[in-house]
């Protein structure tokens, strides 16, 4: 009897440990080679078509307007860019559209629409609250647009 409740143990404790290493490792599977480096409005169709359907938006239309054939983005376009459905932020030196992501901040997409828009102050509120421990997963939540053109 003890040797069967010592087999059902060790088999309950495999089935956890493999169900975790399989769950971690899907985890880095789906994140790997998320971040997008716009080059070309062409670019800006197919990675919308890719991850939002087939219809392009008005902010994918605007975006190809905007940029034109560089991937340098003005400060004047960035503050372009500073509602809750159409939010660009930059990062030592990075723009990244984190529009699909705001729904999805755990706290609530009011602590970031202030900053949307913005990069000095984007910056400083980021990492008050999350020091730069965070800095990798707003590169993965973020589609990256293109480096923010400091004057």
């Amino acid at each position: 009897m003890n040797n069967k409740l010592i087999l059902a143990g060790l088999i309950f404790v495999f089935v956890i440990t493999f169900t975790s290493f399989v769950r971690l490792n899907q985890g880095k599977n789906i994140y790997e080679n998320v971040e997008l480096t716009v080059k070309s409005p062409n670019d800006v169709s197919e990675i919308v078509q890719n991850n939002v359907g087939s219809n392009l938006n008005d902010n994918s239309d605007k975006l190809i307007s905007e940029l034109g054939n560089s991937n340098i983005v003005t400060n004047s376009q960035l503050s372009g860019h500073n509602s809750k459905t159409d939010c660009w932020v930059s990062y030592n030196g990075k723009v990244y559209d984190i529009t699909s992501f705001l729904p999805n901040h755990p706290r609530s997409s009011k602590t970031i629409e202030p900053y949307c828009g913005t990069a000095d102050e984007f910056k400083k509120a980021f990492e008050k609250q999350h020091g730069t421990s965070k800095v990798k997963n707003l590169m993965k939540v973020g589609v990256l647009i293109g480096d923010f053109d400091i004057i």
